[in-house]
């Protein structure tokens, strides 16, 4: 084992522990694993999780059973304690493409310029309790311009690398119980203009389900949403949105004509 980490991955969690296991033994079975810390960052559930935890878990990892105050919290403690060169944080409902996880590592060296390593998304949806893939969504263009995050957060949770130093720099903010991820983001590029390397290919899956956030606490998606527009973006911004999109979709549609991942 690697006296330090490659990668850091923070999963929070409460109450979801069929999920967990999930995840937590498809990150085991890479064959890279040992280049991964994981950090459970629970706060006190109530059913199987502890046990999942303390079971799948590996010696190096870490993990932490205490109230929280919210996601945030949750994912700021698990990054203060993380010792990889990169980090992700995971929902624990969520789940990984292991292939492109296990490809990620394989070629970890080659990002070593870079601040964050980009792939798309995808849904999970359930049918009948089976969970299939739809659509994908969040498909990059290669280009990315700030004004754009007024539209979307493009660079999600589940898909999305951040070098670990500078990331725990920014930290999430617990004021956010749904749009962390977007005002870490967009303080992340407005921070460091960072030097992303984009991927073609689904790295993470979000988990359609109805007791995720997603599906009960939409309307607080759109107060905090608008609370980072007034916060974070100027009028410049919204001036410079449309030129922006304009050269996002050209480039985008360019892409995925003319590029061909490793």
């Amino acid at each position: 084992m690697l006296s330090k980490p490659l990668l850091s991955i923070v999963v929070p969690n409460y109450n979801y522990g069929a999920y967990l296991k999930e995840l937590l033994d498809g990150i085991n079975s890479i064959d890279s694993r040992e280049l991964v810390e994981v950090i459970v960052v629970d706060a006190n559930s109530s059913d199987n999780s502890f046990e999942i935890i303390t079971s799948t878990l590996i010696s190096s990892d870490q993990y932490l059973v205490e109230p929280d105050e919210g996601q945030a919290d949750a994912v700021n403690k698990g990054l203060r304690l993380a010792k990889g060169e990169w980090f992700i944080f995971q929902n624990s409902d969520d789940l990984f493409d292991f292939e492109a996880l296990e490809k990620f590592l394989r070629n970890i060296n080659y990002y070593v310029s870079y601040d964050i390593v980009a792939y798309n998304q995808g849904f999970l949806t359930s049918v009948d309790g089976t969970f299939f893939e739809r659509k994908i969504s969040f498909v990059h263009s290669g280009v990315f311009f700030i004004p754009l995050f007024l539209l979307n957060i493009y660079f999600t949770n589940q898909s999305t690398f951040y070098r670990r130093s500078k990331a725990v720099s920014i930290g999430f903010n617990k004021n956010f119980k749904f749009c962390l991820d977007l005002d870490f983001t967009v303080r992340f590029f407005k921070k460091f203009n960072p030097k992303i390397y984009y991927v073609n290919e689904v790295i993470g899956f979000q988990r359609l389900h109805p007791s995720s956030k997603t599906s009960t606490i939409q309307d607080q998606c759109v107060k905090e949403a608008r609370l980072i527009r007034k916060k974070e973006f100027s009028f410049v911004d919204y001036f410079l949105l449309f030129p922006s999109v304009v050269i996002y979709y050209s480039f985008r549609f360019l892409r995925r004509v003319f590029v061909t991942e490793r």
